[in-house]
């Protein structure tokens, strides 16, 4: 049975996953609002006036605890506070390095580490990103605000080539409950023909493989986050350029070769390896 965690340690937790600032402007309230508790004057007293003895106690007990607690809630909001950027300074350097190296950087993350990628990216797409409890393919993965509009976000991990209507029907779900304006579902694969229908017309975004990979280039500051179903975002005419396995017919991923007379070369390898060990020269896009 995991440890029931104290007061104090879910005030820094709660802080810690607020941006930096969060946690100062936290420590600042506080502060604030237990000192202005420490000057507030004892309840008169009426000479042989009778149970008087219960609320001075009371009152005693409040100001002596809001005395301590004044110093003690803004260390831990600002110790939250400087978390909070010392992980957000990590993670824009992770977010600048699988941008730098591309899908191949992708392909090799674990679930954590893709969700705290795709909310660096969402980050610097101006909105405010909070991250749930939720493990793997544990529900909401992140919570978009911007402009009092909330957004939610359901991340698959890479390794879900095919993400299928169930998923984004869930999303749809959670979004009615909560009144959400608009959500997303991100994945390095691909979505089927049936989870596309059904997020048409119900804002949601489906944030494929193709689109995954502008949202990591350099530019990609300047394009569309995502896409609605049917709207390519690729300039008409132009393929995608992944091509099929020619052994089992899945997608094919950007792999640099570690071993042999091509080391460090780059090559298209199935997106099923090891299953499937198709492979093509970067020179055929299929």
């Amino acid at each position: 049975m995991a440890r029931k965690r104290s007061l104090f340690e879910d005030l820094f937790v709660f802080a810690f996953k607020l941006p930096w600032w969060g946690g100062f402007l936290l420590a600042v309230f506080a502060y604030l609002l237990l000192h202005s508790v420490t000057e507030v004057p004892p309840p008169n007293v009426v000479p042989g006036a009778g149970g008087t003895a219960g609320p001075m106690a009371v009152a005693a007990l409040v100001k002596g605890f809001a005395t301590y607690l004044q110093y003690i809630f803004p260390v831990i909001f600002i110790a939250a506070g400087i978390g909070s950027a010392v992980r957000q300074f990590f993670r824009r350097k992770e977010y600048d390095h699988v941008a730098t190296v591309g899908m191949r950087a992708v392909a090799g993350l674990s679930w954590a580490a893709f969700e705290r990628i795709v909310a660096e990216a969402f980050r610097r797409k101006g909105y405010s990103v909070i991250e749930t409890d939720k493990g793997p393919d544990g529900g909401i993965d992140l919570i978009l605000r911007r402009d009092s509009e909330e957004h939610l976000v359901q991340c698959k991990h890479w390794r879900a080539n095919k993400v299928g209507v169930n998923i984004v029907r869930e999303l749809h779900g959670v979004m009615a409950s909560r009144g959400a304006a608009g959500g997303f579902v991100v994945t390095a694969g691909e979505f089927t023909a049936a989870a596309k229908n059904y997020a048409h017309g119900r804002n949601i975004e489906l944030v494929g493989g193709y689109e995954l990979k502008l949202l990591l280039d350099e530019g990609a500051e300047t394009l569309p986050l995502a896409v609605n179903v049917g709207i390519p975002l690729q300039p008409s005419g132009v393929a995608v350029t992944d091509p099929d396995c020619p052994s089992c017919g899945e997608k094919m991923i950007e792999r640099v070769a570690k071993r042999g007379a091509n080391k460090g070369g780059r090559f298209w390898g199935c997106r099923s390896f090891p299953k499937c060990r198709g492979t093509l020269p970067m020179s055929r896009s299929g």
